[in-house]
């Protein structure tokens, strides 16, 4: 698989239906995982996704709608240094930052809050529709299949549920 940093591209996956596909730039390749902007149809950073290259059948860089997107896009410039899937997971920690995870065999969970990491063992506190902790789950780095960070819809979820933790 051809992998081209910093390059607009079209990334197509087998959990997504074959007409659907992400768009964004790939900021770092590491040997099991891409970390890609992601752009939403109308060219708006819409959040980082970390994606298992196994579940990566196609990334097309030329297209006529890379063609359209790039006229339209509004370049992200992101405001830590990313560095590996560790460096990553410890920001979002060190930041009260929520997740999207998906893991093998179809485990997602949504809202997710990064409790602790060791030795590659996730501790995530699960956090419900009304902003309030539901439960605990652990989850080992290496089933993780794709990951979602400051997406619109979590930024919005981020922002309900800290103004309610500050009116209590």
């Amino acid at each position: 698989m051809n992998i081209l940093l910093n390059h607009l591209c079209e990334i197509r996956t087998y959990c997504l239906d074959p007409r659907e596909f992400l768009v964004g730039k790939i900021l770092l390749d590491s040997d099991e995982r891409i970390f890609l902007i992601e752009y939403d149809s109308c060219g708006s950073y819409d959040g980082i996704t970390v994606l298992d290259k196994n579940l990566i059948y196609k990334i097309k860089y030329k297209s006529k709608y890379l063609d359209f997107i790039n006229k339209i896009y509004t370049e992200h410039k992101m405001e830590y240094n990313l560095i590996n899937f560790d460096n990553f997971i410890r920001y979002c920690i060190d930041n009260n930052r929520l997740l999207n995870i998906s893991c093998k065999k179809w485990n997602c969970f949504r809202n997710c809050k990064i409790l602790s990491y060791t030795e590659g063992l996730l501790k995530c506190q699960i956090i419900n529709k009304l902003g309030e902790p539901k439960s605990v789950k652990h989850i080992l780095s290496e089933n993780i299949d794709y990951l979602e960070y400051d997406t619109n819809q979590l930024k919005t979820y981020e922002r309900f549920i800290y103004s309610n933790q500050t009116q209590k």
